[in-house]
């Protein structure tokens, strides 16, 4: 179904909401920072975490309801 939601497992406290745009089904929202906080409490350290974050959830295409994630802070 197209409207149905999709989200990442685990990661309830990096949710931070539902985004919707013209003619696209709506997406989940996650925050990147949350995000590193979620896989840093599950036992990696940051730049593991940073990794598995830009590897398998940036660069996981799941179909139009792919989850977005927003940048808290400014990435050089």
């Amino acid at each position: 179904d197209e409207e149905t939601l999709l989200f990442y497992d685990n990661c309830d406290d990096a949710l931070v909401g539902v985004g919707a745009r013209c003619s696209c089904p709506p997406v989940a929202i996650y925050s990147y920072e949350k995000l590193v906080d979620v896989f840093i409490a599950g036992g990696m350290d940051r730049e593991e975490s940073v990794e598995w974050i830009d590897f398998n959830v940036l660069g996981g295409w799941i179909g139009p309801q792919t989850p977005m994630v927003i940048m808290d802070t400014p990435r050089s």
